[in-house]
């Protein structure tokens, strides 16, 4: 185990909301399809290692604000609506493309290095909450928006990681009906 994880012994039944009956927590170990639900003994404790390295949703932002620091003066207001809820992570990413599309009208892609480099790292550190979001939330996004904009989605290519880029492949087949499903392509769906 490394200095950044964290241990917690847990019973079953101590599991928190959303979980499937029975199930004591998550085995959070990294494996190419994100944690997984694991149905431990009644009675049993265990121990949950939770990885300070994995991107959890709360830490998103955050980071997209660090990568893109012209974000804030759209952030801050839309942040400050009555009808904000922090927790809605695909609609904040949403938001965020629509400024990377600004940007990219503009031709201010100075920030676009930092930006990718922080999509790259939702996709191969992200949580699997987060892995989804940053495909479906802020991937998506782009393609749909650029689309609105006239504009033609490829031109992100480039820019994107390789982890990144094949999400933003599994989505364009999706869309084109080469894909059933976003991850179809993908050895084991991951």
């Amino acid at each position: 185990m490394t200095r950044d994880a964290r241990v917690k012994t847990v019973r079953v039944g101590e599991g928190g909301a959303g979980r499937p009956s029975g199930c004591s927590g998550i085995d959070e170990r990294r494996s190419p399809s994100g944690p997984r639900w694991r149905r431990p003994e009644l009675g049993v404790s265990r121990q949950v290692v939770h990885d300070a390295s994995v991107i959890a949703a709360a830490a998103v932002i955050p980071l997209v604000l660090n990568a893109c620091p012209s974000f804030r003066t759209r952030w801050a207001p839309y942040a400050a609506e009555p009808s904000f809820e922090e927790s809605l992570l695909y609609i904040h990413l949403g938001e965020f493309a629509g400024h990377v599309i600004e940007l990219l009208g503009n031709g201010s892609t100075a920030e676009f290095a930092a930006i990718f480099e922080v999509v790259e790292r939702l996709h191969t550190d992200g949580d699997s909450y987060v892995r989804e979001a940053a495909t479906i939330g802020l991937l998506e996004g782009l393609q749909n928006l650029a689309l609105s904009a006239g504009l033609d989605p490829a031109v992100f290519e480039p820019h994107l990681g390789p982890e990144s880029a094949r999400w933003w492949a599994e989505l364009s087949g999706f869309w084109d009906g080469t894909r059933p499903y976003v991850g179809a392509g993908l050895k084991g769906g991951s």
